[in-house]
């Protein structure tokens, strides 16, 4: 069985070393190289490239360094999330498992994004999102709904 849980949130933190004039320019680069999980960002959260730039230019570095440090000391709530995946892999459908759910870095718009490519579901988890919102320490409960919600027609309700 492959593995239906990429954790891609570090690339994002790159961000960090570059001037903050430079972030927008960082940021269209990161989308165009991880289109794998990209692809489709802007049309599925409503962020074009202008609303992009306001949100990058609001930010602020000790903000992101937060979240950055936060996205370091959460490894074991990611390796758990891994494990109880692997764990309910019967129970959560995964031995035919048509999505993928990508841990990533982005601007902080919504904590979950879901998008369709190809008879494939991606699930996008934003750690800037989660941080923003105080949900980050839920990521387990977050990840294993959104994979609910996917495989379950209809989806479900589940409360963290």
């Amino acid at each position: 069985m492959r593995s239906v849980l990429r954790e891609r949130s570090n690339r994002f933190f790159e961000i960090l070393k570059y001037d903050k004039s430079d972030w927008y320019d960082f940021w269209k680069t990161y989308c165009e190289e991880n289109s794998e999980f990209m692809s489709g960002y802007d049309v599925n959260t409503g962020v074009g490239d202008e609303t992009a730039k306001s949100i990058l230019k609001a930010m602020s570095r000790p903000f992101l360094d937060k979240i950055n440090r936060k996205n370091h000391t959460i490894k074991h709530l990611k390796r758990k999330t891994a494990k109880e995946i692997h764990r309910r892999q019967k129970e959560l459908g995964l031995s035919d498992a048509d999505f993928t759910v990508y841990i990533i870095g982005a601007i902080g718009v919504k904590d979950v994004i879901k998008m369709t490519r190809e008879n494939e579901t991606i699930i996008l988890i934003d750690i800037v999102s989660l941080y923003k919102n105080n949900r980050i320490d839920s990521l387990e409960d977050i990840i294993l709904n959104s994979i609910l919600e996917v495989k379950t027609p209809g989806g479900i309700e589940v409360e963290y």
